[in-house]
Protein backbone atom coordinates (compact mmCIF):
# COMPACT_ATOMS: atom_id res chain seq x y z
CA UNK A 1 0.00 0.00 0.00
CA UNK A 2 2.81 2.57 0.82
CA UNK A 3 4.54 1.44 -2.51
CA UNK A 4 1.11 2.51 -4.45
CA UNK A 5 0.87 6.00 -2.35
CA UNK A 6 4.59 6.74 -2.74
CA UNK A 7 3.99 6.60 -6.12
CA UNK A 8 0.88 8.50 -6.74
CA UNK A 9 2.52 11.22 -4.38
CA UNK A 10 5.45 11.24 -6.25
CA UNK A 11 3.39 12.54 -9.39
CA UNK A 12 1.33 14.91 -7.71
CA UNK A 13 0.52 17.81 -9.19
CA UNK A 14 1.67 21.17 -7.29
CA UNK A 15 -1.39 23.03 -7.99
CA UNK A 16 -4.55 23.58 -9.86
CA UNK A 17 -7.87 21.38 -11.11
CA UNK A 18 -5.11 17.74 -11.89
CA UNK A 19 -4.98 17.49 -7.97
CA UNK A 20 -8.84 16.87 -7.67
CA UNK A 21 -7.84 13.75 -10.56
CA UNK A 22 -4.76 13.18 -8.57
CA UNK A 23 -6.64 12.50 -5.61
CA UNK A 24 -9.57 10.43 -6.97
CA UNK A 25 -7.12 8.38 -8.29
CA UNK A 26 -4.89 8.39 -5.32
CA UNK A 27 -8.07 7.16 -3.58
CA UNK A 28 -8.99 4.68 -6.00
CA UNK A 29 -5.59 2.96 -6.06
CA UNK A 30 -5.17 3.15 -1.72
CA UNK A 31 -9.30 2.52 -0.80
CA UNK A 32 -9.19 -1.52 -0.27
CA UNK A 33 -5.86 -1.85 1.27
CA UNK A 34 -6.47 0.36 3.74
CA UNK A 35 -9.94 -0.58 4.42
CA UNK A 36 -8.35 -4.61 4.41
CA UNK A 37 -5.87 -2.93 6.93
CA UNK A 38 -8.67 -1.09 9.54
CA UNK A 39 -10.23 -4.66 9.58
CA UNK A 40 -8.02 -6.57 10.20
CA UNK A 41 -6.46 -3.90 13.23
CA UNK A 42 -10.64 -4.00 14.60
CA UNK A 43 -11.03 -8.01 14.39
CA UNK A 44 -6.73 -8.36 15.97
CA UNK A 45 -8.82 -6.08 18.57
CA UNK A 46 -11.75 -7.84 19.11
CA UNK A 47 -10.41 -10.98 19.48
CA UNK A 48 -8.15 -9.49 22.49
CA UNK A 49 -11.17 -7.90 24.01
CA UNK A 50 -13.26 -10.95 23.54
CA UNK A 51 -10.32 -13.12 24.64
CA UNK A 52 -10.02 -11.67 28.28
CA UNK A 53 -13.90 -12.13 28.37
CA UNK A 54 -14.11 -15.84 27.60
CA UNK A 55 -10.92 -17.26 29.28
CA UNK A 56 -12.19 -21.00 28.21
CA UNK A 57 -12.05 -20.33 24.32
CA UNK A 58 -8.69 -22.44 23.02
CA UNK A 59 -8.50 -21.54 19.14
CA UNK A 60 -9.49 -19.09 17.24
CA UNK A 61 -10.03 -18.74 13.65
CA UNK A 62 -10.55 -15.60 11.89
CA UNK A 63 -11.09 -14.65 7.99
CA UNK A 64 -9.72 -10.68 7.79
CA UNK A 65 -9.97 -10.70 3.86
CA UNK A 66 -13.95 -11.68 3.01
CA UNK A 67 -17.40 -10.49 3.29
CA UNK A 68 -19.63 -12.40 5.51
CA UNK A 69 -20.94 -15.52 4.65
CA UNK A 70 -23.11 -18.29 6.29
CA UNK A 71 -20.22 -20.49 7.02
CA UNK A 72 -17.16 -18.04 8.52
CA UNK A 73 -17.43 -15.11 10.45
CA UNK A 74 -14.22 -12.64 10.40
CA UNK A 75 -13.47 -13.95 13.65
CA UNK A 76 -14.47 -17.42 15.48
CA UNK A 77 -13.98 -18.47 18.61
CA UNK A 78 -13.83 -22.11 19.79
CA UNK A 79 -13.41 -24.16 22.95
CA UNK A 80 -13.27 -28.10 22.65
CA UNK A 81 -13.97 -27.48 19.00
CA UNK A 82 -17.07 -26.18 19.82
CA UNK A 83 -17.96 -22.66 18.54
CA UNK A 84 -18.48 -20.37 21.81
CA UNK A 85 -18.82 -16.95 19.26
CA UNK A 86 -18.77 -15.57 16.09
CA UNK A 87 -17.97 -12.16 15.42
CA UNK A 88 -18.35 -9.86 12.49
CA UNK A 89 -16.36 -6.42 11.82
CA UNK A 90 -16.97 -3.22 10.29
CA UNK A 91 -14.92 -0.26 10.22
CA UNK A 92 -16.92 1.84 8.50
CA UNK A 93 -17.68 5.27 10.94
CA UNK A 94 -20.61 6.66 8.43
CA UNK A 95 -22.21 3.79 6.66
CA UNK A 96 -24.32 5.54 3.60
CA UNK A 97 -25.48 4.13 0.66
CA UNK A 98 -24.02 0.36 -0.65
CA UNK A 99 -22.41 0.02 2.90
CA UNK A 100 -25.55 0.19 5.10
CA UNK A 101 -26.91 -2.43 2.51
CA UNK A 102 -23.81 -4.58 3.45
CA UNK A 103 -23.67 -4.05 7.05
CA UNK A 104 -27.48 -5.02 6.61
CA UNK A 105 -26.22 -8.37 5.03
CA UNK A 106 -23.50 -8.96 7.12
CA UNK A 107 -26.03 -8.96 10.24
CA UNK A 108 -28.19 -11.47 8.94
CA UNK A 109 -25.71 -13.94 8.25
CA UNK A 110 -24.25 -13.07 11.75
CA UNK A 111 -27.42 -13.68 13.14
CA UNK A 112 -27.84 -17.38 11.37
CA UNK A 113 -24.14 -18.86 13.46
CA UNK A 114 -23.42 -20.33 16.06
CA UNK A 115 -22.66 -19.48 19.21
CA UNK A 116 -22.80 -16.03 21.37
CA UNK A 117 -23.14 -13.48 18.61
CA UNK A 118 -21.17 -9.95 18.24
CA UNK A 119 -21.08 -6.95 16.12
CA UNK A 120 -18.07 -4.57 15.99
Amino acid sequence: MLTKMRGQLAKFPKKGPKQVEAIFSLRAEIYEDLNQLQHKALIIAAAKRLAKRYPTISKWKWHPKQTSSINEADLTGYSRDKIVINAEVTTSNRPIGTIDQRMKRTLLSLSKKKGTLFYF
